[in-house]
């Protein structure tokens, strides 16, 4: 849970957002419109992880690699190793060929940073990738 707004008034909170949110991920980040800052912040990590994962695991496939041996030699059971096992086995569960990827919320951070005049080159990629149609997309949760 990320939090923002008055410092005093999140502490009073805090009993609260430990019952409906795991206690080592509230995090005070700041003024108020923070904590949603820091949601996009996580969003986005998730995104462009996962369609790196999803690349490279394309890449493999395509050249006539399966899966498992993708898994089993480039998988494990912490970091980013772990992330990519998680996306092959949600690629194992699809049978329709499905890609999920939020993709409908990258167009807010790809505004939000072209208002503020910076780019975000990898996000506004993977926006047109989607956009094209080129894959299929949905949202996957978080």
């Amino acid at each position: 849970m990320f939090g923002g707004g008055c410092r005093h008034q999140f502490n009073r909170c805090l009993d609260l957002f430990k019952v409906i949110g795991w206690p080592q991920r509230i995090v005070y980040c700041g003024p108020s419109g923070s904590g949603q800052i820091v949601k996009g912040v996580n969003q986005l990590a998730m995104r462009l992880s996962a369609a790196a994962y999803l690349e490279v695991v394309a890449f493999g496939v395509n050249n006539g690699i399966e899966l498992e041996a993708i898994v089993q030699a480039v998988g494990g059971d912490n970091g980013w190793r772990k992330h990519l096992k998680q996306i092959v086995d949600q690629i194992q569960k699809e049978q329709d060929n499905q890609v999920y990827v939020k993709f409908p919320e990258l167009l807010y951070f790809l505004d939000e940073t072209d208002r503020q005049g910076y780019p975000i080159p990898l996000t506004q990629a993977l926006y047109e990738f989607c956009r094209q149609g080129d894959l299929i997309v949905a949202d996957y949760g978080t």
